[in-house]
């Protein structure tokens, strides 16, 4: 006889592993492209959850890209620049 839990399984646990270390790749290259969401934008959001006034749920900020300018004669300066 076949154990009931055993029909009604879900995804293996290596099928699990495969897809959570798809989503982890995902969301690093999210972070590598700036693309993320701060602490504190998304304390404020879960703040929100349940209130008169929910706010939806964060995006990400438009990204900023380190961009240096060098001058002739003078130093170098990294400036954020949105993208």
């Amino acid at each position: 006889m076949m154990d009931e839990h055993a029909t009604n399984a879900g995804p293996s646990l290596d099928e699990r592993t495969a897809h959570e270390t798809q989503m982890l790749r995902a969301a690093e290259a999210h972070i590598e492209r700036g693309e993320y969401v701060t602490l504190e934008a998304m304390m404020v959001w879960v703040d929100s959850v349940g209130m008169d006034h929910e706010l939806p749920p964060q995006q990400p900020a438009v990204p900023f890209r380190p961009v240096v300018h060098c001058h002739a004669g003078s130093a170098c300066r990294t400036r954020l620049w949105r993208t």
